[in-house]
């Protein structure tokens, strides 16, 4: 349910408040919207072949991959912020970021299946009312935020999000197989 919760925090702030942010750094209203739509198309492309390879692993490990991948779409939204790069580099890590923070929705979903089907109950319904109550509080939130200290401000809380996110994600319990 906290996975869920801060998934859909942190999915307020990359795609909610994407555009008003990419606004604000330079870019604008078709290439914002270009590098979120193209950056979602190329992660849903991308999630049926990940998954596929992940099923495929003998040893289950998908939280601690999740755990990986927030923290890439994590240091991707660092680097923009910190380095303040060319704008066309500024589109692509951005598009980075969503694009992995994007890949891990499926296998968020997939982890909750693991562990129902070894026994440990994971009320995914609560978890998707609290990622909906998160993705309303966080939108109400940034955009005060936003209001009072500018855009930056969103992505240094997105990337404390992600941080517990992943820690969230690496502190999930391993399992093997002959759990059940």
């Amino acid at each position: 349910s906290i996975h869920q919760f801060l998934f859909f925090a942190v999915c307020a702030g990359i795609s909610g408040f994407g555009v008003t942010y990419l606004l604000d750094q330079g870019f604008t209203a078709s290439q914002a919207g270009t590098v979120l739509s193209v950056s979602s198309i190329i992660s849903c492309l991308i999630q049926p072949l990940l998954g596929d390879i992940f099923d495929r692993l003998k040893r289950f490990v998908l939280p601690q991959i999740v755990g990986t991948i927030f923290l890439m779409a994590g240091v991707s939204f660092a680097v923009m912020q910190i380095v303040k790069p060319p704008l066309l580099v500024f589109g692509i890590l951005y598009g980075t970021g969503n694009f992995l923070f994007g890949m891990t929705s499926s296998l968020s979903n997939s982890i909750c299946a693991y562990y129902n089907n070894r026994g440990i109950a994971i009320n995914y319904g609560i978890g998707q009312g609290l990622g909906s109550l998160a993705f309303s509080f966080c939108s109400l939130a940034f955009g005060y935020i936003i209001a009072a200290l500018g855009t930056p401000s969103m992505v240094y809380i997105m990337l404390g999000l992600i941080v517990i996110a992943a820690t969230v994600a690496f502190t999930y319990p391993k399992l093997d197989e002959s759990y059940v």
